[in-house]
Formats: structure tokens, sequence, C-alpha cells
């Protein structure tokens, strides 16, 4: 372990594990008795957890990974925001999404917050990361029992072939659910590369689709005739539609026919985007 991951480490033992009698702003936060730091992959990495605290009563140990804090991806979050995220009110839950070395499913743990001892008997109690990471796991077994609404995840890979079959995605899908992805390139369309991906629950049908990525332009006089849809100059041509229910139906309805009848449910407007776009029209 590197000395930046060993400082990392000391200032979670002190961050994640609140109520310290100098910080009487802190007093009423709960924490659940664990110090991180780092993976490779920026997932929490549970450096050690206190003796018969919250962390260790819920099965977390030493060496298990956590990728989502109340449903927050922890690989966008800092340093900062993720005890942030840990601590609150005593007797409250937080959620966490945990794997554990040598298993092939993530889960998902809730733990109830509690008062976490002086600073000086958390840094007794709190266990050193491995060796001591190895220990048997009967302790995580007989703990088990204790959490509820358990449920399992997958973690799949989307690969990019145009870059050596690298990583390009790790998504994490709920037990049983299916994933059909794939990264495609489409220069000719100014898209670098464009992800393509499925989620599906065969059971119930529910499935969950990321529409490809498109650049689209209009000039109101083309200097030579053109259908909506062609490729002009790297984008498709094609007349603005401000109403998004009207563009799926009129677009994806074309490329994706089984879409022809969705629902629009919700959308979200990026202003800042269309403002830059607006400019760099503006300025040519």
């Amino acid at each position: 372990m590197s000395q930046l991951m060993l400082i990392a480490l000391v200032i979670a033992l002190v961050i994640c594990m609140p109520a310290i009698a100098q910080n009487n702003d802190d007093e009423s936060l709960a924490g659940i008795g664990m110090a991180f730091d780092r993976s490779p992959e920026r997932y929490v990495r549970v450096g050690g957890v206190l003796p018969d605290g919250p962390a260790k009563r819920a099965g977390i140990a030493a060496g298990d990974l956590i990728a989502a804090i109340d449903g927050a991806d922890v690989r966008t979050l800092s340093d900062d925001q993720i005890p942030q995220k840990i601590r609150g009110q005593k007797d409250t839950e937080v959620t966490l999404v945990v794997f554990t070395p040598g298993q092939q499913d993530w889960r998902e743990v809730k733990v109830r917050r509690a008062m976490i001892p002086p600073r000086g008997q958390q840094q007794q109690a709190v266990p050193p990361p491995p060796p001591q990471r190895q220990q048997p796991q009967q302790p995580r077994q007989a703990a088990a029992p204790q959490t509820t609404g358990v449920q399992k995840f997958s973690l799949m890979t989307v690969k990019d072939p145009g870059v050596n079959d690298i990583v390009a995605l790790n998504v994490m899908v709920p037990q049983g659910w299916q994933m059909q992805g794939r990264v495609i390139w489409m220069p000719e369309y100014s898209v670098a590369s464009n992800l393509q991906l499925v989620v599906s629950d065969p059971k119930s049908g529910f499935s969950i689709q990321w529409l490809p990525t498109q650049s689209f332009t209009f000039v109101p006089n083309p200097p030579v005739a053109m259908q909506p849809g062609t490729n002009y100059m790297g984008r498709i041509f094609a007349q603005p539609i401000g109403d998004p229910a009207q563009f799926v139906q009129w677009f994806y309805a074309q490329t994706l026919p089984h879409l022809r009848n969705a629902k629009f449910v919700a959308g979200e407007d990026f202003a800042n985007q269309a403002k830059y776009y607006q400019a760099q029209m503006t300025t040519q």
C-alpha cells in the first residue's frame, strides 16, 4: 500500500466515524464504524470495521468493496462526499451495495447508523487491513440474517472492440436480469463511439434501453435537395422538433420500430449545451 493510500485510510478513519468530541457540530451525527480507501476502479474499499459496530453487525468486513451509497455511484463521489453520504442521524439506515471478494454477486446491505466511540477508542478498535482480511468468514455468515431487503447484483461489462476490447463500461444488473450491450464507432456521423445497451427482466418483460447518440443539423435552404435523415457533413439532416414525444415518434420510430408506440415519461433540457451550439451557429 502506497503512502498516499495510507494517508487516505487514516483520513477516512477520522472522517467516516463521526461523534468526535472536538467537533460539537457533528455530535448529533452517527456513523457505521468503518474505515476505507479506494480500489483502482475507484470503488470504496473497506479497510477495517469496529468490533461490534454497525458495519460489522451488517456483515461488512475488511476487503469488501462498496459500489453505491443510498443509490449514489461512489466512483462519482469525492473522498469528502463519501463520509458525508454515510453519516446521518442515529438509528437511521444507509443502503450500501457491497461486494465480497470470492463471491460472485453484489448485494444490497442496509446498515443502521449508531454513535461511534471517541477517536482514540476508534483507532484502537479498528482492525488493520490485510493480512487480517482473510479471517474465517463465519462472522459474516452469522450476521447476514440481520439484514433485510437484500438485493443481489451481478457485475457485467461492455467491451470496446475498437480499442483492443478494453472494458468500456461496468453495469450492475439485478440477479436474474439480462444485458445486451456493445460499443460501436460512427465517425461518419461525427460520433466517435456510441453505446448500445439493453437491460431487461425476462420475468416481468421490463426493459431499459439506451438510445443511440446522434448529431443533427438543419439549414432552411440546403445547397442541394435532401431528404430528412440524410447524412449532411457528418450530421443527420432533420428539421428541429421541440416536442420530445413527437421527436421520438418521428425519428426513433423509423430507426427503432419497436418504439413506435412508446410512451414518453420524462425529459431533461440541456440549456447550457443549447446556448453553446446556438452561439457556434451564430458566429459561423
